[in-house]
């Protein structure tokens, strides 16, 4: 991926763990609740949920995929899910480590920097010559 994609795809992971940051205690209590999360995620996030993040995310590595700035042969919903999955493992892990607990952003370099999992990804992504 050229350098302008490699700062949106590390734009978008940081607003993605910031949004887990937020929703993962809105859900947690939900996750034995079927009917409850269901209707938290299609009834008040129809429009604004994480949802729809994920499937913008998917729609923009197909079009980095067109332009020939990613790989063809990396699959775009694979990266999705490990950008946005592992957003919604910090933010959940962030949750048991005591009530008040928050995930904090984490500098580059430190443990738990995003950046270092965005950069395997854009290293998948980056077409061969």
């Amino acid at each position: 991926m050229a350098v302008r994609g490699e700062a949106n795809l590390t734009a978008l992971g940081r607003a993605a763990l910031v949004m887990a940051i937020g929703t993962v205690p809105l859900f947690i209590g939900l996750i034995g609740q079927e009917r409850l999360l269901h209707g938290f995620f299609t009834g008040l996030h129809a429009e604004r949920g994480p949802q729809n993040a994920f499937t913008a995310t998917i729609a923009y590595l197909h079009a980095e995929q067109a332009l020939g700035r990613a790989s063809d042969d990396v699959d775009a919903v694979a990266v999705a899910e490990l950008l946005f999955g592992v957003c919604q493992l910090r933010a959940f892990v962030g949750q048991m480590r005591s009530p008040d607990a928050a995930v904090p952003l984490a500098e580059p370099g430190e443990p738990g920097d995003l950046d270092a999992v965005v950069a395997v990804l854009i290293r998948a992504l980056r077409p061969t010559p």
